[in-house]
């Protein structure tokens, strides 16, 4: 998948249903390695908490692949409305675990799914949300006086500049998303009559903010 929505970053939130507590942790996760890893630390920091229950989407192979776990509660009322908040939002490549300690008083099934789902959607209300694309590291090499054509160009397309190493050459160091390149690689030749090389460097994962390219 070229692009998908996920989290920005790992946050929690907490709230209190007949005096249990339900804390959600919503965080990115690329792996099912990495989210066991991160279960196991969840454990271990809200040790005593009677029940675990998660859901996430990840992507294998270019495959969604789901998984949500009810830990003990009731079939289909804590994992299950995890995970249907997580496709509500749209999002891959994230998981979301609510930990629940329990308050004495039972909820009932409609209450159990309403307090997952609340806690789960609180923590992902948390987080930003952001557009994770797969793109291409690219370098253009140019003489000095196409660089000011070249610049404005890159600019007024909103391509983010990384790097610029001024040498023999002018090299510009950029990020473009992958459907770019055929069009983009033809424009810059343009601008140079030819001139101009245009290299790809390396595949490249991350979201844009404003200008700037955040790899991931």
């Amino acid at each position: 998948m070229d692009a998908f929505k996920t989290l920005k970053s790992r946050q929690e939130a907490e709230i209190i249903v007949k005096k249990s507590r339900f804390i959600g942790i919503a965080f990115p996760c690329d792996s099912v390695e990495l989210f066991e890893k991160e279960v196991e630390r969840i454990q271990n920091k809200y040790s005593g908490a009677r029940h675990y229950c998660y859901g996430y989407r990840l992507i294998e192979e270019n495959i969604i692949n789901e998984r949500y776990q009810d830990d003990k509660e009731p079939s289909g009322t804590a994992g299950l409305p995890i995970l249907e908040v997580i496709r509500h939002h749209d999002l891959l490549q994230c998981a979301v675990v609510v930990v629940r300690y329990f308050g004495g008083t039972l909820l009932g099934t409609g209450g159990l799914s309403r307090a997952y789902s609340d806690a789960a959607r609180d923590a992902i209300n948390a987080s930003e949300v952001i557009r994770q694309i797969e793109a291409l590291e690219c370098e253009i090499v140019a003489d000095y006086h196409f660089s000011g054509k070249l610049e404005y160009f890159l600019n007024s397309e909103n391509i983010p500049i990384v790097d610029t190493d001024y040498t023999n050459h002018v090299v510009y160091t950029v990020v473009i998303k992958k459907e770019q390149y055929d069009l983009l690689n033809h424009q810059v030749k343009n601008i140079g009559s030819n001139q101009i090389e245009f290299y790809t460097r390396r595949d490249v994962s991350g979201y844009f903010e404003g200008k700037d390219f955040i790899e991931q």
